[in-house]
């Protein structure tokens, strides 16, 4: 976990000088569970990317991330908190695909990954003589593809994204799905 957040740090701290190579973009998404994965989260993304090879004029491959730091929707939690931190190899097309992309309608992507995912809550029950505390842990960590759209919105470059990631491991099959909207930072 530190050494994937230390990448990400320096990944960031080296190439945040460049304007075609780094991009970033900043928003809000939904998370929502399936199969034995039970959580459901609403978080705030920052989503980091390095452009590192160009693969026609309007079109890149980049290295990045779409980081999530939420909280867990539940009706009886006392307290809640959710992150999420896939690692993606993303194809970038048209509008936003660097931050010098604007002129163009419209544009997207489509990536490839690995992502960790933890959601944990601490529910409180009462039996009317005594009051007691749980908590659940959901980890999910696997395979993860994403895809979104790049678009103009109120004079603005924004974009909507969905993911679908695969739980391996410990886990055993959980399933975890996104979509979010974000606002692309610096694109002109």
């Amino acid at each position: 976990m530190r050494l994937l957040l230390s990448t990400l740090l320096f990944f960031i701290l080296t190439f945040a000088t460049s304007q075609t190579k780094f991009s970033h973009a900043a928003g809000i998404a939904g998370y929502i569970g399936t199969r034995d994965a039970t959580s459901k989260d609403i978080a705030v993304t920052y989503s980091p990317r390095y452009n590192f090879l160009k693969v026609g004029e309007n079109s890149n491959l980049s290295i990045g991330t779409h980081l999530g730091l939420g909280y867990v929707i539940s009706d009886r939690a006392v307290s809640s908190l959710a992150y999420h931190i896939p690692i993606l190899l993303e194809f970038n097309f048209g509008h936003a695909s660097d931050r010098t992309k604007y002129a163009n309608k419209s544009g997207g992507f489509i990536g490839v990954g690995y992502s960790i995912d933890n959601s944990q809550r601490t529910l409180k029950f009462n039996n009317g003589f005594l009051t007691s505390y749980t908590t659940i842990e959901d980890v999910i960590s696997g395979p993860m593809a994403n895809m979104g759209l790049r678009f103009k919105f109120f004079g603005k470059s924004a974009g909507i994204r969905i993911s679908y990631l695969y739980g391996t491991g410990d886990f055993k099959g959980g399933y975890l799905t996104s979509i979010g909207f974000q606002y692309n930072i610096g694109v002109k």
